[in-house]
């Protein structure tokens, strides 16, 4: 959500396709109230209803070709995004292996925060999921 509102609606880097959409999302996003603190404090419904609105975006060209910012650092930057679907109106049809939350990577992180390298990878459990 954060690249989607930071690059706005009228900007040339914009990920959106249709304005409207854009600014209806935008509008929505800067409503959602921030935790004091704690998780069970975000509503979380008010979340769920603007990460909808992402829907077109997440279908649309921005996220055909956006490729993950390289603060992400090993093993995301600089791919593509995974399991993109081309049309808000598409149906998926089958799961993406690729996007299995069991098989999502944990990267590890040293005290700075930076990722340790792609060799220091953990897979998420299966039987947590």
């Amino acid at each position: 959500m954060n690249d989607a509102f930071l690059r706005g609606c009228d900007h040339k880097d914009s990920l959106w396709e249709d304005r409207e959409e854009c600014e209806e999302f935008e509008s929505a996003y800067n409503s959602l109230s921030l935790p004091n603190g704690t998780v069970p404090d975000l509503n979380l419904k008010d979340w769920m209803d603007v990460a909808d609105l992402l829907l077109p975006l997440c279908r649309g060209r921005g996220a055909r070709d956006y490729v993950l910012p390289s603060v992400l650092g090993e093993p995301f930057a600089g791919r593509k995004l995974p399991g993109y679907v081309e049309g808000k109106n598409t149906p998926l049809l089958e799961d993406d292996p690729d996007c299995s939350l069991p098989d999502c990577p944990v990267v590890e992180r040293n005290e700075t925060g930076k990722p340790i390298g792609s060799s220091s990878m953990q897979k998420f459990p299966s039987d947590v999921w």
